[in-house]
Parts: structure tokens; C-alpha cells; sequence
């Protein structure tokens, strides 16, 4: 009687979570639509800047990770050299590229050995 009890209760809940979670889900999506629908007959253009800006955020990322590899590259020709610190940051950057960007690892490492070389002379020890 106990397992039986508990079986049913447990069945009751999961049914009446579920229902619960798709109702929301089902609001939420008309939420998004009705305020993007009245947001377009606000002020399209906003509309249109906003949509292409959100589009755009993985190649505005992917720059964002090319202008601080160059960041690290100016910073080693004001110090002079390379340091410990560069390599860690150019690995970590390389790391981006090829886990968040779909870059090759050939690719990567093709690029970051072109930014070294425009870099200070790197000693041969």
C-alpha cells in the first residue's frame, strides 16, 4: 500500500511539474514575441540595430580575442622580449580560438607564430 502510495503520489507530482514547466515555457515565448513585436512598431530601426548587434556578438568576441593577442605582442616589444607571462597568455588566447571560435589548432598556431615573429626576437637558448 505504501509503494503504491508512493508510486502515485510521485507520478502526480512529476505530471503537474510538467505541466507547470511547459505553461511557462509557453509564456515565456509569448512574452518574447509580443515585446519584440512591440518593440519593432516602437522604434524599428533600434529593433534592427539591436537584432544585428546580438548576431554579430561571436565575430565582435572572435575580434575582441585578435586585438588582445596583439595586445600581448605590443606589450612584450615594450619590455623588450618575451616572458613567461606572454606565453601564458598566448596559450590561453590560442585556447579561445580553437575551443570558442572553431578555429583549426594548425590555424592557430600558424597565426600565433606569425604574431611572434612581428614580436621581439625570440632568444634561442
Amino acid at each position: 500500500m505504501r509503494n503504491f502510495l508512493f508510486k502515485t503520489i510521485s507520478h502526480i507530482n512529476y505530471v503537474i511539474f510538467s505541466s507547470i514547466t511547459k505553461i511557462a515555457n509557453g509564456l515565456v515565448f509569448v512574452n518574447g514575441r509580443i515585446g519584440w513585436m512591440i518593440l519593432n512598431v516602437i522604434d524599428k530601426k533600434r529593433m534592427h540595430h539591436a537584432e544585428t548587434a546580438v548576431e554579430q556578438q561571436g565575430e565582435m568576441s572572435e575580434l575582441n580575442v585578435l586585438f588582445t593577442i596583439f595586445q600581448v605582442r605590443n606589450n612584450a616589444l615594450k619590455s623588450g622580449q618575451w616572458n613567461e607571462e606572454h606565453e601564458d597568455q598566448l596559450n590561453f588566447l590560442g585556447n579561445v580560438l580553437a575551443n570558442e571560435h572553431d578555429w583549426e589548432v594548425e590555424q592557430v598556431q600558424r597565426y600565433l607564430y606569425e604574431v611572434i615573429e612581428t614580436g621581439p626576437a625570440v632568444s634561442k637558448e
